[in-house]
């Protein structure tokens, strides 16, 4: 990214373009996945066992429907 190179003649600190462009990501992605009743109840579904892996045919998937 074309800021990074240039950072140095900014007036905030090296690295801050960086960690600003970060959070703004990570807070678009929580934000379109607060909006997702499926990736909620996906989220709820690994909160409860600690963690899932698989696909919609899998013993899993029967609880995250319910869920959802």
């Amino acid at each position: 990214m074309w800021v990074c190179a240039g950072e140095g003649t900014l007036p905030w600190p090296a690295g801050s373009f960086l960690a600003a462009y970060g959070d703004n990501r990570a807070g678009a992605v929580e934000a379109i996945f607060e909006a997702d009743a499926i990736a909620q109840a996906v989220r709820e579904l690994v909160e409860a066992r600690g963690s899932w892996t698989g696909t919609a045919g899998e013993p899993a998937f029967p609880p995250l429907i319910t869920m959802a």
